[in-house]
């Protein structure tokens, strides 16, 4: 959009120098001569506005981390001021310094007669396309901030399903995994720490891994094709993340059958039973039992 402004902008000065350019001819200036001069002073200007760009990038983009609340690298500007001083020389430099240049330059443009019409007609035509660009340009964006603003409110104010605050999440690796009583221990005795959970993944971190197939169960019809997210998990793991259970139990620490399992309300409802606890599904040989129903999360 600026972009568009600095054209018709840069086009209409322009042509008020129609003087000075008519100067330098008298004074032997040829065309290839005032090309390049116009072409030098539109890309100088452009790699100038360039370097107030980044300047306002970086304060723009530590406004909108604090609006986010998010941490924005400034790492990610390094690529963006590279490619947007490549961009202001060949896209905004050249192209809004050429068609003055050369129409200038060529000794086109007339103080009066039919050729002095016909080229301020083209000139009008030129500066409408222009403006009726940025009129589309600024409708455009000016819908899409709205939309972007809609999307960033609805990703703060949505309710995800579990808790988020105060939780932090550590990968351990199989040799760790082996002295898991040690650990356990550690972890209780730390007055830092109130509650834990040791499982497959958190909520938020549940991968396509986890998808298992051929579950079968009562009233399923033939063929069909099955797939849910399976996700190991210790009984303290509703409580951490605060999970609400709609249905059932949950695990306990005392829990010894692992066919035994829990389900979300939407795999409840693809089910079909009319109470899904106590109910039974397969997978191949194994059997499990249904012993609670969690709340849907995200």
């Amino acid at each position: 959009l600026a972009c568009f402004n600095y054209m018709n902008l840069v086009s209409a000065y322009y042509v008020k120098r129609q003087k000075e350019i008519w100067i330098r001819k008298v004074h032997g200036a040829r065309s290839g001569n005032i090309l390049s001069y116009f072409l030098t002073e539109s890309i100088l200007m452009s790699v100038i506005a360039w370097l107030f760009a980044i300047l306002l990038s970086i304060l723009g983009s530590r406004f909108l981390g604090r609006l986010m609340e998010v941490n924005i690298s400034l790492n990610y500007l390094v690529l963006s001021m590279g490619l947007g001083f490549f961009v202001s020389i060949l896209i905004v430099g050249l192209a809004s310094g050429a068609y003055p240049a050369i129409r200038l330059g060529s000794g086109m443009l007339k103080r009066s007669g039919q050729d002095g019409a016909k080229d301020h007609n083209y000139q009008q035509r030129l500066r409408h396309a222009f403006f009726l660009s940025q009129f589309f340009l600024s409708i455009t964006l000016t819908n899409s901030s709205l939309v972007i603003l809609q999307q960033i409110n609805f990703i703060k104010n949505f309710e995800v399903g579990y808790s988020k605050e105060n939780i932090a999440g550590v990968n351990l690796t199989p040799e760790v995994t082996e002295d898991i009583g040690a650990i356990r221990n550690k972890l209780e005795t730390n007055p830092n720490i109130a509650s834990f959970t040791f499982a497959g993944s958190s909520p938020v971190g549940l991968h396509p891994i986890f998808a298992t197939e051929t579950w079968s169960w009562k009233g399923l019809p033939e063929g069909t094709h099955t797939s849910f997210y399976r996700l190991y998990v210790d009984s303290e793991y509703l409580n951490v993340f605060e999970i609400p259970l709609v249905k059932g139990r949950s695990f306990t620490h005392t829990e010894t059958s692992s066919q035994n399992i829990v389900i979300n309300e939407k795999l409840g409802s693809l089910l079909g039973f009319k109470d899904p606890v106590g109910e039974k599904i397969r997978r191949g040989e194994e059997v499990y039992e249904i012993i609670g129903v969690v709340k849907d999360f995200h």
